[in-house]
Formats: structure tokens, C-alpha cells, sequence
């Protein structure tokens, strides 16, 4: 019944009552004044209120020959619409029976058995079917003859079946094709570009061994070859520095670039180059990211893994993973005793301002982390800072030397367990790890999240889940040991660091 309707039926009956006790009322007050009138006011009195009662009826026979009309229709326009869904349509039972079809689902699947598909859909919901008291939405995916169907709908309860105790469920299922809709989307997705980073690896190196009437030659040579790997899928390059490349690509050319296994890594170690210098490339791509700005963000941390994992090779970060290329040539010293000395000095005054420091390495110590970390406790001690090295391992050759570098007075409280640990740790302690970037092996993770200050001392090639908040990086994948760069680190640094035997 239209809402109209129901409300001007409301309104007459309303009226209809105070206008009888308007009258009533009138009536009673004539009657007072005139008592013979009584008998009148009665029988006009009479006569409205049967009229009232007779139109009150008539009312409503009318409307609800109107709602039994409406009913009709709407019942009618539903069964029609189910019928012709432009969407194949079917009512099933959660036995696989189906109990009808719509035109749209018996042309849509005429030359299909869909009972397979269709009963692996009803497994799918039976099986998160909890409140049977109630009715519920259906939202599935199927995949019938290599097309991919989203199945809408809704379940009801039905009757149990033979005395069985299984509660039985129908349901209504809308197969809607999203076949193109993924085509579609797929097509977007791999025509979006991506951003990536290549680098000339030893460039310095090139700039200072290659004579001035040679090192043009070969600089564009190599510059040339990135260039045409690029023009073959579509790419573009742009030169942002001397040894730096930024290239945009397609997703989908990405995709060619990493089944040829970046073949242009092969390609550039392949120019020949005089004093038997290799030329090698570092790579990164990555899409890790909502926005151009995350996805660029991405790029430069992977760029930074590749360097770090010394060079000669691509990384490429796709929906979160890793892709390795590469990092087969033989890795040259390039270290610098510059560079040496520019975080040697940078150590020593973060150590400085430091409230204390706390040193650890991975896991399961090494001699090289007790060697890396005891010459770092003498230096910040050396400095004045009070210093301790977290170690909780219990390995029998390392235990006894722990025990006789204890009985030497400069080492006496030099080892600290975890708890002793972090009963020191300030707001302004700093932490150095050694011999270790990766965040999940080191001694005791749970520093690295407790002191914001860190600094990280290792020689390992930089893996995935390396420590990305470090402020200070001393990373040489060509130093044979942690200790080796701690050595380096005291020989430069400006206090005198006397170390026992």
C-alpha cells in the first residue's frame, strides 16, 4: 500500500472521532438548556455515528482492495525480473539440487556441465554457514570453462531432509562474468611503468686507471649499451649523473626484462677495457609502493641492497618479493682509507655524545663479533662513555675465552646479559651492531626497537631485511672480518687506544 494512502486512511479516522466528540459535546450542552430536545439530539446523534461506521468500513474495504492489488503486481514485476536477469541466475540446494534456472544461466552454460562448479561453490558456503537462525550473503568466485564468474547471492534455511539431523539451505546465485573486467585490469596494471635505478659500479675506478684518450671511448660505449637494452623493451632512460641512470618502463617489459634475466649485466662485463678492468652495472626496480613517490622511495632502498651486496647485479621488487640477477664477478677491493677515517671520526663523536653504549652481534657470537665488539668497548671506553658488550652465548669455545678476557682488568665488567642490558639503556644510549645487518639475527632484537640511535659495522653483503634506521653504515663487503674494519676505525680515530694482547 502506498504510504499516501496509509496516511490519509489515518487522517479520516482521526477526524472522523473528534468531529462525533465536537458533536457530543454541542449536543449535551443544548439538551441543558433545552430539555426537550433530548430525544432529537439521540436520534440525530444515532444517525452520524452509523454514517461514521458505515464510511469508516468502506474505507477500508477500498484500501485493501488496493493492497491486494499492489501485492499482485509487485509479486508479479519480482517472478518477472528473476526470470529475465540479464545475469545466469539459479536456485539451488545446498545438496546440489537445483531447483530452477534462469533463460540467461541455460544459454550461458548450454554446452557445459556446470554441476562440478556449482557444487564446489555450495561447499565453499555450506562450510561458513555459522548462525542457521539467520539469512546470509554469498559473495564466491568460480572459474567455469576459463572464464572467471563472481557468484552474489543470498541463503535461506530450509527443511531437513528425512529425518536427517543436516540442516539444508537454499540459495539464490548470481553468476556475474568478470572475465574482461581482470583483462581489463591486468592490461592497466602491466601498461603502468616502473621506476628503476642503474648504476656504473666502478666508475671512479675507470675515471682513475683508463687513460683521457680511452676513457671517453669506453664510458660511451657502456652508455650506449644501456641505452639500446632500454630502446628494446620500450624503455627510456634518463641520465640524472657521471654514473647514474633513471629508467621507466612498462610493468609488462619489466616482466621481458626479468625472463632475459637482465641481460644486460652480461653485456656490459663483456666490453673490453684496457689494464683488465670489468665494467659491471647495479640494478634495482621495484612497484612496492601505493603512489610514484612510494615506488621511488622503494627503488633507492633496493639500489642500496645491490650496492651494498657489492654491486655486479639487479634486484627486482615486485609485489613485495625479491628477484637476485647476477653478483657473479669477482669482487674487488675498493675501500678507501678516506672513507675509513670520514667514519672513524663520525663514530667518535656520536660515541661522545652519547649518554652510554651498548655493542652486539648476531646471534650465536663468532670470535669475530667478541673481537669487532671488545675493540669498540676500548674505544668508547677510551672516550669516557661507559660501555658494555651484549652476549648471551654459551658456546664452549667462546665461553672460555669470555672467562680469561674477564680475568684482564680493562674486560673485568665488559660482558653484560640482556636484562643487565637494558636496566642501563637512556633516551640518549647508543647502540652498535657488529658483524651483522640483519634485523631479525642479531643478538637481541629487541634492542634495536628500545634504542633509536644505532650504528651498524659489517663486512656480509646487505640482505632484504637489513637495519634500515641506522644513522652510521660502515659496510664493506670487501673486508674480511668485522674486526678488520674496527681495526681500521681505531687506527684513524683521534684518541690513542691502547689494546692488551
Amino acid at each position: 500500500m502506498p504510504n499516501g494512502n496509509i496516511l490519509k486512511s489515518e487522517n479520516f479516522i482521526s477526524k472522523t472521532k473528534i468531529y462525533l466528540i465536537i458533536i457530543a459535546i454541542l449536543l449535551i450542552a443544548i439538551c441543558v438548556i433545552q430539555v426537550k430536545l433530548i430525544p432529537i439530539a439521540v436520534v440525530t446523534y444515532a444517525i452520524l455515528l452509523t454514517y461514521a461506521i458505515w464510511s469508516n468500513n468502506k474505507r477500508k474495504a477500498e484500501l485493501s482492495e488496493q493492497l491486494k492489488d499492489l501485492t499482485l503486481n509487485v509479486n508479479t514485476t519480482a517472478k518477472t525480473t528473476l526470470i529475465n536477469s540479464p545475469f545466469p541466475l539459479a536456485i539451488v540446494e545446498t545438496d546440489g539440487n537445483i531447483i530452477w534456472k534462469s533463460e540467461k544461466f541455460i544459454s550461458e552454460f548450454e554446452q557445459i556441465n556446470v554441476s562440478n562448479e556449482i557444487s564446489e561453490t555450495i561447499n565453499r558456503v555450506k562450510s561458513k554457514i555459522t548462525d542457521t537462525d539467520k539469512k546470509g550473503n554469498i559473495n564466491e568466485e568460480t572459474i567455469i570453462n576459463d572464464k572467471k564468474y563472481q557468484v552474489l547471492g543470498s541463503y535461506v534455511k530450509s527443511h531437513k531432509k528425512n529425518h536427517e539431523q543436516s540442516q539444508e539451505y537454499t540459495m539464490i546465485l548470481y553468476f556475474i562474468d568478470n572475465t574482461e573486467k581482470e583483462k581489463l585490469e591486468k592490461e592497466v596494471k602491466d601498461n603502468e611503468f616502473a621506476l628503476g635505478i642503474i648504476m656504473i659500479d666502478n666508475y671512479e675506478e675507470i675515471t682513475q686507471r683508463v687513460s683521457a684518450e680511452a676513457r671517453p671511448v669506453l664510458i660511451a660505449n657502456v652508455e650506449k649499451r644501456i641505452y639500446d637494452w632500454a630502446t628494446k623493451y620500450d624503455g627510456i632512460i634518463i641520465k640524472s649523473d657521471r654514473d647514474t641512470f633513471y629508467c621507466i618502463v612498462s610493468n609488462n617489459n619489466l616482466q621481458e626484462m626479468i625472463k632475459d634475466k637482465m641481460s644486460i649485466l652480461d653485456e656490459i662485463k663483456s666490453i673490453n677495457t684496457p689494464d683488465t678492468i670489468q665494467t659491471t652495472l647495479s640494478i634495482a626496480f621495484s612497484n612496492d609502493g601505493k603512489t610514484k613517490i612510494e615506488n621511488a622511495e622503494s627503488t633507492r632502498a633496493v639500489i642500496d641492497i645491490a650496492l651494498g651486496r657489492g654491486g655486479d647485479q639487479a634486484i627486482v621488487k615486485v609485489d613485495g618479493k625479491y628477484e637476485f640477477f647476477g653478483g657473479r664477478t669477482k669482487e674487488l677491493e675498493k675501500r678507501t682509507k678516506v672513507k675509513a677515517r670520514m667514519v672513524s671520526h663520525a663514530l667518535t663523536k656520536f660515541i661522545q655524545e652519547s649518554d652510554n653504549v651498548l655493542i652486539m652481534g648476531h646471534s650465536h657470537s663468532d670470535m669475530d663479533v667478541i673481537g669487532s665488539a671488545m675493540g669498540l668497548y676500548r674505544l668508547a671506553t677510551t672516550l669516557g662513555k661507559t660501555a658494555k658488550v651484549v652476549n648471551e652465548t654459551i658456546d664452549a669455545g667462546i665461553e672460555r675465552f669470555i672467562e680469561e678476557a674477564k680475568k684482564t682488568e680493562e674486560y673485568t665488567s665488559c660482558f653484560v646479559t640482556k636484562q643487565e642490558a637494558e636496566n642501563i639503556i637512556t633516551d640518549n644510549t647508543l647502540l652498535i651492531v657488529v658483524d651483522i645487518n640483519k634485523k631479525n639475527y642479531v643478538e637481541e632484537p629487541e634492542l634495536l626497537e628500545k634504542i633509536p640511535k644505532v650504528i651498524v659495522i659489517d663486512h656480509h653483503r646487505r640482505s632484504t631485511d637489513y637495519i634500515e634506521n641506522a644513522i652510521l653504515t660502515f659496510h664493506e663487503v670487501y673486508a674480511s672480518s668485522a674486526s678488520e674494519l674496527v681495526t681500521e676505525i681505531i687506527e684513524y680515530s683521534q684518541v690513542n687506544v691502547e689494546l692488551t694482547p
